[in-house]
Order: structure tokens, then C-alpha cells, then sequence
């Protein structure tokens, strides 16, 4: 006799059991309001950050089917929304592509149908004739969360419980029995399936970790699920209606500025320093990197030019041409001489890279003096030969690249001035949530305990630029309040040393989100 584990063992796929299932429809029910069908829907047609999609009255019917389907033998045909709460919202029509998606993208271009996603989603009457459905330039910010983001009401969240959604969404879908994690693939599948991205997962989904699905041989058959339907819309199903998912405006916000550096403008703005370095030294061969203290500057010069083992002169306040160039000097014999200083030198030894830290900590087009007019490509090489004051021929090497790095929170230190500016290409080096989580992971922390100190590091953004890098020494082992009042409270208190309210609202943040160990 085989039994069902051998069976399963024997199989070449698997399929969600059918106590999982009743299990999903119970756990989703009330999580969100009917509406968020809508934006699954066109997420299903392929919606994303980057991409737009033309909704008429039938081309979301593939998408309805994939999502809300539970009968395709059925001609009259009805679909079931898992997670709304009311019976007339739990299930829709089979003119449901028409009415309920296309017909309320027009409501919501209309202002409507009783609330208004057009924080998020850009709606309008595409030319060919059909609503075309775009983001918005700070989407998502609004959607998850109040009425307008699909919420069941305002201060509270949408939280559709990820494995019992991936269960509903895979609900006949088999799974490979050589997958180690029939479970991660349930969620990966969905997650591609809808073009989920790392923020709308943040606002939409809430993590189950306690659901655990259970796998069978054979798919639950048409009857099964039309059984279980039934029965959740005839109410037998435990509808928990009393869960509310509350969440302020301010966590909300501090939870998607913990998945992705935020900006004001387009999302091009503020892509990855590094990669806008790399781009920048094509186009020119003096770079101004600028941004607040241990924010990546120096290491990303280091990861670039490592191999040409760049010259580093540490600019120091108030140095003059004669500091960095040339000047005259004591010779020791009661006499001056002149000395070059440590620029000419790399100058002149074809150094392949040169860099200037802290550049703005003098005037620096007055410390560069006749120096200067050679920075750009097009005054590169012998016949654009300068005299120095010491009165001998300086030319830089067509293949030097200089880069200046500039502290811009340092109140002590220069302004750059325009005629800088427009010989150098800027890169800007902002504390970044990517770069805090990118360490955090290589430093092997706990997943909880990454996602809690980098919604604290965003936190301190809402108040004052803390580099990511102030992070760098903190161990899988340490105690991380005692790292806070070590290494970050002491910065944070000099800056609000005036404002010691704002620093009280960072220390309770640190108790709310921080553990005594990370």
C-alpha cells in the first residue's frame, strides 16, 4: 500500500490542500476594502511603477480570471473577492471586467464612487479610447493605507495576509515537488505573477508567518472551491470582522521611506550614487561628489579606482595655493624656497587619479589659483602648459581624473562656488535606506532586526541627514542601544542641541523600533 506521503513523494507536482484553502478565505476576509480588486487587476495586466496600462470593458477579463475566478465550468459565471467584508462585496458578476473594473476606473477618473485613489494613480481617457492607467510621480505613497488607498476606513491599513493570498492566488496552480520551499514559491509565483515590487508588498501586505499551507497530490477540484465559496459568502465562514488594522500617517510613512530612498522628483533623480559616478567620469574628468558626512563618498571612490591606487590629499581649513600648489618655505638655513605642494607632485607624476577630501573646507578656486582652467577635458595636456609662480611649466595628463568630495553639512566649512561647478560633474551622496540595508545584510543580521533599524535610520531622516555609514561598526553580536548612545546619540545631540524636544522623539523611537540586541 502507498501512503499519501509516498504518493506525494512519487508525484511530480503539488497542490494547496483544501483545509489550507478554507483556511486562506478565513484569514483574508476583511482585510481590505472590495476595491483593492481594482488595482490587483491592472497589477495582473502588467501595471507597474515604469509602466502604464489601457483598461476597456473587456481586456481585464483574463486578469479577473486569474485573481477572482472559482467556477470556470460555470456559464453564469461569478467571482469571489477574498478579502472584503460585506456579502454584496464578496462576490461580483460575470460582467465583472466591465462593471467592476473598467466602469469604477471611470468613477475613480470622475471622483464618484465615494473615495479618490488619484494621490496614487494617474487616470485618463487614452486617445484609442480606453482609461489609461499610469503612477503617479510619488506612487505608491497612499496607496494601503485610509478610504482613498483601498483601505476598509481612514487610519487604518490594507493588510491582505501574504501566504493566505498567495494560497488563494495559487489555489489550483501545482507546485514542483523538487522545491525545497513549496511555501516561498507560492509567494515568489504571486509576487511575480502581479509585478508586486518591495513597497506595495510593504503597504498591501502584512507577513502570516504563522500560516502554514499544506500540500496535496491533486488540485482541489471544481465542487471543492465552489463549496468553499459558497459557504464564506453564505456567512459560515468566520467572517473576524472586528479587525481593524490601524496606522497613522506618520508610520505609514516611515515604513515606505524604509524600502526605498524617497525624493521629491522623478525616481531617476535619486538612483544609486554609484552608478551615477560611473556614468559621470564618462562625461568628464573632474568629479564633485557632495552629500552629508559617511555617505559612501570615499568608499565608492575607492571601489572605482582601486586598482589605480588613487593619490588622497586631505584638504584641511583654510589652505591656500601655497599649501596645495606652490609657495615659498623655510629652507632651514634662516632663507625661503620654494615648495611644491601635494597636488603639483601628483600633478607631475601622471598620478591616474587624484582626490581632493573635503574640498570645500577652503576657497578652493583661490587655493587652486592658475590650476584651476586645467580641470577641464578640454584643457588637458602639453600645449595647454600654465606657469606656476615658482616660475616652472605645469600641464595634467589628458587620463587624470580629480575628484572632490565635499561635506555639506559642516557649517565651518567654503561654499563651491559657480565657476567650480561648471567645470566639474556632481554626484550627489545622500544617506540612503539601500545603502543602510545592503551593510546590515553583509554584516549577516537577523532579517527583523535589519527591517527595525532601518525604519529607525528613516525615522532620523524625517529630522536630520544621518549617513548610513555612522553604521558601519555595529556587530551581529552588539547591543544596539548601547551602539545608539555610542555612536549615534552623540551626533544626533550635537546638531539638536537647541531643540532637545526633537532629540527626545528619536530616543523614543530607538525604544520603540530597537531591541537591546539586534
Amino acid at each position: 500500500m502507498i501512503t499519501e506521503l509516498e504518493g506525494n513523494a512519487m508525484a511530480s507536482e503539488r497542490f494547496v490542500s483544501a483545509d489550507t484553502l478554507r483556511l486562506a478565505l478565513v484569514s483574508l476576509r476583511g482585510t481590505a476594502d472590495a476595491m483593492l480588486k481594482v488595482w490587483l487587476t491592472i497589477k495582473q495586466m502588467g501595471f507597474t511603477r515604469e509602466n502604464a496600462v489601457l483598461v476597456d470593458t473587456a481586456n481585464p477579463a483574463d486578469a479577473v480570471n486569474i485573481l477572482f475566478s472559482y467556477d470556470a465550468s460555470d456559464p453564469a459565471k461569478e467571482y469571489f473577492v477574498p478579502f472584503a467584508t460585506t456579502r454584496s462585496d464578496l462576490t461580483m458578476g460575470r460582467d465583472a471586467p466591465r462593471t467592476g473594473i473598467q466602469t469604477n476606473i471611470k468613477k475613480f477618473h470622475d471622483s464618484t464612487v465615494g473615495f479618490d485613489p488619484r494621490a496614487f494613480l494617474r487616470i485618463e481617457r487614452d486617445p484609442s479610447g480606453p482609461w489609461k492607467v499610469s503612477a503617479q510621480p510619488g506612487y505608491p505613497q497612499g496607496l494601503g493605507i485610509n478610504k482613498n488607498g483601498f483601505a476598509k476606513a481612514d487610519t487604518q491599513r490594507v493588510a491582505i495576509p501574504l501566504r493566505a493570498w498567495a494560497t488563494w492566488y495559487g489555489r489550483t496552480a501545482s507546485v514542483p515537488v523538487d522545491e525545497a520551499d513549496p511555501v516561498t514559491f507560492l509567494v515568489r509565483s504571486m509576487l511575480t505573477g502581479l509585478n508586486i515590487d518591495a513597497e506595495e508588498r510593504a503597504v498591501i501586505f502584512v507577513d502570516d508567518v504563522d500560516f502554514q499551507p499544506s500540500f496535496d497530490s491533486k488540485a482541489v477540484d471544481a465542487d471543492q472551491l465552489r463549496a468553499m465559496v459558497e459557504d464564506a459568502v453564505s456567512g459560515n465562514t468566520d467572517a473576524r470582522e472586528d479587525r481593524i488594522f490601524k496606522l497613522d500617517e506618520r508610520t505609514y510613512q516611515r515604513r515606505l521611506a524604509a524600502i526605498r530612498t524617497r525624493s521629491t522628483g522623478p525616481r531617476w533623480i535619486s538612483g544609486q550614487p554609484r552608478d551615477q559616478l560611473q556614468t559621470a567620469v564618462k562625461m568628464s574628468k573632474a568629479i564633485l561628489l557632495y552629500g552629508p558626512p559617511r555617505t559612501g563618498k570615499t568608499r565608492a571612490v575607492t571601489e572605482l579606482f582601486g586598482e589605480s591606487a588613487p593619490v588622497v590629499i586631505q584638504i584641511h581649513d583654510g589652505w591656500g595655493y601655497e599649501n596645495l600648489v606652490v609657495g615659498l618655505k623655510s629652507d632651514g638655513k634662516g632663507g625661503f624656497d620654494w615648495q611644491e605642494g601635494p597636488l603639483t607632485k601628483a600633478i607631475r607624476t601622471n598620478a591616474k587619479v587624484i582626490v581632493l577630501e573635503e574640498a570645500n573646507r577652503t576657497q578652493l578656486s583661490q587655493a587652486l589659483g592658475e590650476v584651476f582652467s586645467l580641470l577641464e577635458d578640454a584643457y588637458r595636456g602639453d600645449q595647454f602648459a600654465i606657469t606656476l609662480r615658482n616660475n616652472t611649466s605645469l600641464s595634467i595628463s589628458p587620463h587624470t581624473i580629480f575628484v572632490f568630495t565635499m561635506n555639506t553639512l559642516d557649517n565651518s566649512t567654503e561654499e563651491v562656488d559657480d565657476a567650480l561647478l561648471g567645470r566639474v560633474a556632481s554626484v550627489e551622496f545622500p544617506p540612503r535606506v539601500e545603502d543602510l540595508r545592503e551593510m546590515l545584510v553583509q554584516k549577516q543580521l537577523p532579517e527583523k532586526s535589519i527591517d527595525s533599524i532601518v525604519e529607525f535610520f528613516a525615522g532620523v531622516q524625517e529630522k536630520y541627514p544621518l549617513g548610513h555609514g555612522y553604521f558601519a561598526r555595529l556587530k551581529s553580536e552588539d547591543d544596539f542601544r548601547a551602539y545608539y548612545l555610542a555612536f549615534i546619540r552623540p551626533v544626533l545631540q550635537k546638531h539638536f542641541r537647541h531643540r532637545p524636544t526633537e532629540l527626545t522623539e528619536l530616543d523614543l523611537l530607538a525604544e520603540e523600533l530597537l531591541s537591546p540586541e539586534v
